[in-house]
């Protein structure tokens, strides 16, 4: 694989070379068809054998290690970005909820 294209008309092109009219050509040139092929991610059969001789909570545990690695932690920069962005929309959404009750609160005790 080379660069990725550039203009629309280079990646139509480069769409066009993907497609295959003959479903036995995939096949035969190693295609998703072919006897044997099989995706399993990125641990492979072995491993994932393995892990069948370990308790499911154990393989649930390993799981989610290995899912935690997998995260894009944000840094500092975000965190704080991203907490201020709550934290105001909190406030907002708080001090219109309590006008709101303070306005339908003094209605109600002029009706009753």
């Amino acid at each position: 694989m080379g660069e990725p294209p550039t203009t629309e008309d280079e990646a139509l092109e480069e769409i066009e070379d993907w497609e295959v009219e003959d479903p036995e050509e995939a096949i035969a040139e190693g295609g998703a068809g072919e006897a044997g092929y099989e995706v399993r991610g990125r641990r492979g059969r072995d491993a994932a054998e393995a892990h069948k001789d370990r308790p499911r909570v154990v393989q649930f545990l390993i799981a989610v290690w290995a899912e935690l690695q997998r995260v894009q932690w944000p840094n500092r920069q975000a965190l704080v970005t991203l907490t201020g962005v709550v934290l105001g929309f909190v406030l907002i959404a708080g001090g219109y909820l309590g006008l709101l009750d303070a306005i339908f609160s003094e209605l109600i005790k002029s009706i009753l």
